[in-house]
């Protein structure tokens, strides 16, 4: 259950930015979700959701989602950029790995 949720505005501009969720399981691990609009080159944008995960105080993964928009506002790009910090789940182990996807509309 989310300890606090907002949404997006309606209207965002370039410079924007908020959380969109903070939610904290009973055994400690915080999701703290964030959103930006951010300038990017000839009249486009990147929207940017990052959401970072913690146990305690250590990060234990983050994620970041970015949508390039065109001048209208229509998305063209996305990016997905994970980098978990050290986690053992068995029978995976990852130390600091990063994974980028990426493609374009067409």
């Amino acid at each position: 259950m989310p300890s606090s949720q907002a949404a997006l505005p309606s209207f965002p501009k370039v410079g924007d930015f908020g959380t969109l969720v903070t939610q904290t399981s009973l055994a400690g691990v915080t999701i703290i979700e964030t959103w930006a609009l951010n300038a990017d080159f000839n009249g486009a944008s990147q929207l940017v959701f990052s959401t970072t995960t913690r146990d305690g105080t250590t990060v234990i993964a983050n994620e970041t989602d970015t949508f390039i928009l065109d001048s209208a506002g229509v998305p063209t790009k996305v990016v997905i950029s994970v980098i978990p910090n050290e986690i053992s789940i068995a029978p995976l182990t990852t130390s600091g790995a990063m994974v980028t996807l990426s493609g374009n509309k067409n």
